[in-house]
């Protein structure tokens, strides 16, 4: 059951684009914002621009991820999943309210670091942005790619073959979001955007992991 509710609310995204939707790239619009993961408390983003507003924030988080498998000389990076349930996520875009996000967004880096035993921090770290945004309501839908540059810091510790990261943070130095799809649905199409958000819901519930990945 917890597998079909996270196949389920995942899933129903990408399908009910490619029903209801038309492609509509627009000239990028310009955006600031940050993303990252917190020990104990939350994976989370925000990006935001003229008519644009996205946001997620998971309601818990790990105590430390992993990273790198255990290599002491590796590129660190993060991937924040859009915690898909309402009251965790939303946002806007040209007046369409989304009550949930679906998507991610990733950041690295080029360089290569050599973590040594003990505490590590790493400050000022140049990295690239990437992602793609699902905004999904009642009133419509709309998707967005997400690219751009930042900076970056990790802290964390390594010992006896475990190397773990306990805070990560990205901020934007410069990105652009490109609309893929934007669009409001016909009335005959509401009760499919009702039952998606619904499944979304009920996936996430099902779903005690936090939404984050780090490597």
């Amino acid at each position: 059951m917890k597998r079909l509710g996270r196949v389920l609310g995942i899933s129903l995204l990408p399908i009910v684009f490619l029903l209801f939707s038309v492609t509509s790239r627009a000239d990028p619009i310009p955006i600031e914002g940050f993303a990252g993961y917190a020990s104990g408390e939350e994976f989370s983003f925000g990006f935001s621009g003229p008519s644009l507003l996205l946001h997620s924030t998971s309601p818990d988080a790990p105590n430390f991820l992993p990273i790198c498998g255990g290599d002491p000389i590796c590129t660190p990076g993060l991937t924040v999943a859009a915690w898909s349930a309402p009251g965790y996520s939303g946002g806007y875009l040209n007046g369409i309210v989304a009550n949930v996000l679906g998507g991610s967004v990733s950041f690295g880096s080029n360089e290569t670091f050599d973590i040594l035993p003990g505490y590590f921090g790493f400050t000022n770290v140049p990295v690239w942005v990437s992602g793609q945004i699902y905004g999904f309501g009642t009133q419509g839908w709309f998707a967005l790619d997400i690219v751009g540059m930042g900076t970056a810091y990790f802290e964390g510790w390594s010992e006896g073959g475990l190397i773990a990261v306990n805070e990560v943070g990205m901020n934007l130095t410069s990105g652009t979001a490109t609309i893929i799809y934007e669009t409001t649905p016909e009335p005959s199409s509401f009760l499919l955007v009702a039952s998606a958000l619904a499944l979304i819901g009920v996936g996430r519930r099902l779903r005690p992991r936090s939404a984050g990945q780090i490597g």
